[in-house]
């Protein structure tokens, strides 16, 4: 559901942020409006999610003189606001082909396989968290993992 409010000049705008004054008419921004249907059913009008994923950067390496497969640590969509449960996808955004360990999880980590020593992998990943009431956040990662190759 999208709010459709009209500003000062009478112009529709899409709400992306809600403020109210509480008892102490401190202003304060409300995280989720709730609103009755036509059938009295309350519904989630408006509500406000954050996603950022810790770390935002992930590595992996490897020190072999053939080719090596390289998974990175793990990193984590952590949310903000939003009604749960969640829905989590990982997706690659760009750079080497690299393969994602859960693609449907809250964590995950990154893996690529054939890297042969001296080479490394890159790639920019996100993960889209859609609330149960249809508000989405996005998060970005990059990826990095080097063969460094065999010590003689």
């Amino acid at each position: 559901m999208t709010i459709i409010m009209r500003d000062a000049s009478n112009t529709p705008r899409s709400v992306a942020r809600a403020s109210v004054r509480d008892v102490t008419n401190t202003l304060r921004t409300a995280s989720r409006i709730m609103m009755r249907d036509a059938t009295n059913t309350l519904r989630t009008a408006f509500s406000s999610m954050a996603v950022a994923a810790s770390p935002s950067d992930v590595t992996g390496f490897a020190y072999q003189a053939g080719a090596a497969s390289i998974t990175t640590n793990t990193t984590t969509a952590n949310v903000s606001g939003g009604a749960s449960p969640f829905i989590y996808a990982w997706a690659q955004v760009s750079g080497d082909t690299i393969g994602i360990t859960n693609p449907t999880g809250a964590s995950t980590a990154f893996t690529a396989s054939g890297v042969a020593g001296g080479q490394s992998r890159s790639g920019v990943f996100q993960c889209t968290v859609t609330g149960a009431d249809g508000v989405v956040a996005i998060a970005g990662v990059s990826v990095y993992m080097e063969n460094y190759g065999g010590f003689a």
